[in-house]
């Protein structure tokens, strides 16, 4: 609905919707606020990396086992 954020689940519905691969489709989806850019405005794909696999760690050493 226009005005609502999207639910994760709502975003892989829509891929497979789409005839996205099922491989294709994120296991995962998380949403960020803004995207860390270089100094020429495009998005810093090694920070953006730094930070999902720090969050990564993160949800991992939290889980309980």
């Amino acid at each position: 609905m226009p005005g609502e954020k999207p639910k994760a689940a709502e975003i892989k519905s829509f891929m497979r919707a789409h005839g996205i691969a099922d491989f294709k489709v994120p296991d995962q989806v998380v949403f960020v606020a803004e995207f860390e850019t270089t100094a020429v405005g495009k998005v810093s794909r090694k920070r953006l990396r730094e930070t999902m696999r720090a969050q990564f760690l993160n949800q991992k050493a939290n889980r309980k086992p």
